[in-house]
């Protein structure tokens, strides 16, 4: 009889693990695209060894498992449904990080709808790990180049050395450092991060545990990556440039990281927990389901996976390859000048349908006007994208970006801002979307109301808008000629909005 059962249980196994794979073939684009990141980006090569992990955590209960009862919980398909779902608004809004865990939490669902609730629980823990799988924490870059310098910046000034910053940028007698994307310790927060949960949701039981070594294995690298940057700095300011430089640099960083994983692991290990286990080989086989249960479970889990697929295609078949052409708009007290199309330092929107370049003057203040116009967003071609290139190269460093409140037209929006910089040049971009006829610059709203526009009906059209200003010295001088020109931009939109054929 366990002999039959277990027969069974394998079958049973094999349908999971079929229809586990008609998900990832199904949400192929999304599969494709988060193993390019992996391959791609330093920070997420670790992600590899994710699912190894998640299935060799699973294999190791497999004792509890042979004893789990399999019974298809249908809660399972409503979370497939809704996975599916939120898949869908990633797709029609060409958000990678909402497809990608949409696509995670699509399989992890049919592990409750196939196997049931008992399996479920025994393999939680491993299909929860699952989620570092998602390349995530790119949006922190920002904050953390923020902290690195602050922390590089105070610990110079605490031993005495003499030292400027301007937002990223760090001098000091001999040099001048910058705290790039690279350098802001992100790679070594997603993958202490990683390790951390690991070590959390094996070490541990109790919860305030496993959120201890989180918080740890957070703020422990944040804090490391000032001291490292501090370090190297300092290195070389004592060496005259000799040492912490050119390939040093990443020697000693990854040294760096390699010593405060053995710290966090160190700290983790003092207060670790026992936990019994049941590795009993013999424990008889528990009845389950029937093939015929599982099977349909599983038919029914692929049907809202093809039909987010088939209707992703269908909007994304449907955009306006018509051709548009933008003009310029007069703007009130400001006279046209010539604008620069390869300017290198405007930012250059990645998929643009049409994008409109002017330049005016009023004054001595010059602003630039970069438009990038969209038909309608598609699969790898937004408005909001992370794949715009923004600014910055060796002549002009970013020192600075952000958001801020910036009246456009009549109305208070929050834009987002970046400063680039050499010396004591510099250029002040503003940027901010239309989308649906609106204007915001938060990229999340801006999301929402594309997928609305999408899914329920509303203008297709959107555009990503960049105003420049140059200065020199200080850059309170762009803030108020931008400032100026934004309150009385309201021709731009009225030439977004009536936009023509050529």
């Amino acid at each position: 009889m366990a002999s039959t059962a277990q027969r069974v249980k394998s079958i049973i196994l094999l349908l999971g693990i079929a229809a586990m794979f008609a998900v990832v073939l199904t949400f192929s684009g999304t599969t494709l695209a988060m193993t390019a990141t992996w391959y791609e980006s330093n920070s997420f090569n670790h992600c590899f060894l994710v699912l190894p992990i998640s299935a060799y955590l699973a294999w190791q209960k497999r004792a509890e498992l042979a004893k789990a009862k399999i019974e298809p919980d249908w809660r399972g398909g409503v979370a497939i449904v809704i996975a599916s779902l939120t898949w869908l608004l990633g797709d029609v809004t060409g958000t990678l990080l909402i497809q990608e865990v949409s696509l995670i939490l699509a399989l992890q669902s049919l592990v409750l709808l196939i196997y049931g609730r008992a399996v479920f629980r025994i393999v939680l823990f491993p299909l929860l790990y699952l989620f570092f799988a998602v390349p995530f924490g790119l949006e922190f870059i920002p904050p953390l180049q923020t902290a690195t310098a602050l922390l590089s910046v105070g610990l110079l000034k605490l031993v005495g050395l003499p030292v400027f910053s301007d937002g990223y940028l760090i001098s000091i007698p001999g040099g001048n450092w910058y705290v790039a994307d690279a350098c802001s310790g992100i790679r070594y927060v997603i993958s202490s991060l990683a390790l951390g949960a690991l070590f959390a949701g094996t070490m541990y039981v109790t919860w305030w545990r496993r959120a201890l070594v989180l918080v740890v294995s957070i703020v422990v690298p944040i804090l490391a990556n000032g001291i490292r940057a501090f370090g190297i700095i300092l290195l070389a300011y004592l060496s005259d440039n000799e040492l912490a430089t050119g390939v040093d640099h990443l020697i000693y960083g990854w040294l760096f990281f390699t010593l405060v994983s053995g710290l966090v692991l160190a700290v983790g290990m003092s207060f670790r927990e026992t936990r019994g286990t049941d590795d009993n080989p013999n424990a008889a086989v528990a009845r389950g389901a029937s093939i015929p249960a599982c099977f349909f479970a599983t038919i029914l889990a692929l049907m809202p996976v093809g039909a987010a697929r088939a209707y992703g295609d269908y909007i994304d078949a449907a955009w306006d390859k018509r051709a548009i052409q933008l003009d310029a708009p007069d703007i009130a007290d400001y006279r046209h000048v010539a604008a620069a199309a390869d300017d290198p330092f405007l930012p250059r929107f990645t998929g643009a349908d049409s994008v409109l370049d002017a330049g005016y003057q009023k004054g001595d203040a010059i602003i630039y006007l970069r438009v990038g116009y969209y038909l309608s967003e598609r699969r790898g071609i937004q408005a909001i994208s992370l794949n715009h290139e923004l600014p910055g190269s060796p002549e002009m460093l970013i020192v600075g970006k952000g958001s801020m409140t910036a009246m456009i037209g009549a109305a208070p929006i929050a834009v987002r801002y970046q400063r680039i910089a050499s010396g004591n040049r510099g250029r002040l971009i503003w940027y901010w979307y239309w989308i649906d006829g609106r204007l915001t610059g938060d990229a999340y709203f801006a999301k929402l109301l594309e997928a609305k526009a999408k899914l329920f009906g509303g203008r297709q059209q959107a555009a990503v808008i960049a105003l420049a200003s140059d200065y020199r010295g200080d850059a309170a001088s762009a803030e108020s000629a931008l400032h100026d020109f934004a309150i009385g931009s309201g021709p731009l939109y009225s030439a977004l909005d009536h936009a023509r054929r050529p």
